[in-house]
């Protein structure tokens, strides 16, 4: 999901570093709904 974050929140104005902050964004997400999936697997054995 970088693009909301580089077009919605228009960190195409920032250059690289709007796309540098909307990737590490995305990383982030990815890493909490990750780390729920493992948990949700976890408690359910």
């Amino acid at each position: 999901m970088p693009y909301s974050s580089y077009i919605l929140k228009r960190g195409f104005l920032k250059g690289q570093q709007g796309l540098m902050l909307a990737t590490f964004n995305s990383e982030g997400s990815c890493y909490r709904y990750v780390n729920l999936m493992y948990l949700q697997d976890k408690f359910q054995k």
